[in-house]
């Protein structure tokens, strides 16, 4: 009944409309696609905009990625090495293009169930092709992956093919977050939800994405809390969460896999705070996924500190290679590693200024996010900000077109107030 609603009020929206949810589809399902599409859907929405004389206000808060794509293309241009000028031109053109789209206008035509329940229906349309590939890589080897066994057919990168698991876990959250607010609105019914939640929890583990787990392990927590504090008072309400938390914590135990990754991750975490220059100097080569982030924080840190203006977009991959070289870890260098922490990155790129001027929007926007009751957008901040302590979220397309246009769509758009800001 919900599905029928949904396509009927889809089949009633304008051309742009439509073809704007075909965009946010592909984000989910096509990201190789996703920025080129990106240009012609929003280059249309601009000319049409100045054709028609709509009016240009620049939303505060939108001009900060302004502001970044521009100290991206300065970084760039004062590098020695210029050669990925015309590549950070173009992967980051979606930080100046989305705030001018989103600027124009008061944006008043979306059609916000359409637009939570595409996201949904892309996460588990990815999901159902993800569970297909594994089946396909399982009936093509005669041995199963001799960590995970054949358990891996089914989990991260085989899962996700098109996107890195970190990536995938903030996109499968957002659709969490999609399926609460559907069901809020008793646009679908709570069976329905409560099949897709589990449904989408089960991908988020299965993608073995450490922060991914870590951020959806903390979330559950904290809308349990939220939900019992309202009926019972606090004391109840921890002792039940405190209850709770040790029920995953089992749970979680009995998944080999996150098993070996929390034991790895605290290992090396305790030999690191013992000896930081010994441990990079003696540990295995190739280092591990955990051991390699350890090495590349540690690296980073030491480069921003010897520099703390920044290195130059483009000088930044030979400077950290020569730095893992002078620790011996040549095989690194092969991969042409970034830091695994968008702050760092930031720090080493264009220096400390812009790495605090980007915490303290990311801070701003949080704490104007909740205060207007904006939920939505305080959780995708909230995962951005997590999960940039992990990886380099704004270096790829797959980061940085899903965060800059849904954290721009949503700083217009209030669904606790179902209304545009």
């Amino acid at each position: 009944m919900a599905c029928n609603m949904i396509v009927n009020e889809i089949k009633q929206q304008s051309y742009f409309q439509k073809v704007v949810l075909f965009f946010i589809a592909s984000i989910f399902c096509a990201p190789k696609f996703t920025t080129i599409i990106g240009v012609f859907v929003f280059g249309f929405f601009i000319y049409t905009a100045i054709k028609n004389k709509n009016e240009f206000r620049l939303n505060k808060s939108l001009a900060f990625f302004i502001c970044l794509y521009l100290l991206y293309i300065l970084g760039i241009s004062l590098s020695n090495d210029i050669t990925s000028f015309k590549h950070i031109v173009e992967s980051k053109f979606v930080f100046l293009l989305l705030p001018i789209v989103f600027s124009i206008g008061k944006h008043n035509n979306y059609e916000f169930k359409t637009i939570h329940f595409t996201i949904v229906f892309s996460i588990i349309v990815y999901f159902l092709y993800g569970i297909y590939n594994g089946f396909t890589c399982y009936l093509k080897s005669e041995l199963g992956d001799p960590y995970y066994g054949t358990f891996y057919f089914f989990t991260r990168g085989v899962l996700s093919p098109f996107t890195h698991p970190t990536y995938d876990s903030a996109y499968t959250f957002l659709g969490v977050l999609s399926t609460l607010i559907l069901l809020k609105n008793r646009i679908l019914n709570r069976y329905l939800s409560i099949f897709i939640l589990l449904f989408l929890s089960l991908k988020i583990i299965l993608l073995f994405s450490f922060s991914g787990v870590l951020f959806y392990f903390a979330f559950i927590l904290f809308s349990f809390f939220w939900f019992l504090q309202k009926r019972w008072n606090k004391l109840i309400s921890i002792t039940i969460i405190a209850f709770s938390s040790l029920v995953l914590i089992l749970i979680f135990d009995n998944i080999s896999a996150l098993k070996r990754d929390v034991n790895e991750t605290k290992n090396a975490s305790l030999s690191y705070i013992s000896n930081p220059n010994e441990f990079i100097k003696r540990n295995k080569k190739p280092p591990s996924g955990t051991v390699t982030r350890i090495i590349m924080w540690k690296i980073s840190f030491d480069l921003i500190k010897e520099k703390p203006l920044g290195y130059g977009v483009g000088d930044v991959m030979k400077t950290t290679n020569a730095k893992l070289k002078e620790y011996g870890h040549e095989e690194m260098i092969k991969h042409n590693l970034n830091s695994h922490n968008q702050y760092l990155q930031m720090g080493l790129e264009l220096g400390v200024l812009p790495m605090l001027f980007f915490i303290g929007w990311g801070l701003y926007l949080l704490i104007k996010s909740w205060r207007e009751e904006n939920y939505f957008l305080f959780f995708i901040l909230l995962n951005l900000l997590f999960n940039c302590l992990f990886e380099s979220m704004l270096q790829r397309q797959s980061g940085i077109v899903f965060y800059t246009f849904f954290i721009c769509l949503f700083l217009k758009w209030n669904d606790k107030k179902n209304q545009f800001i």
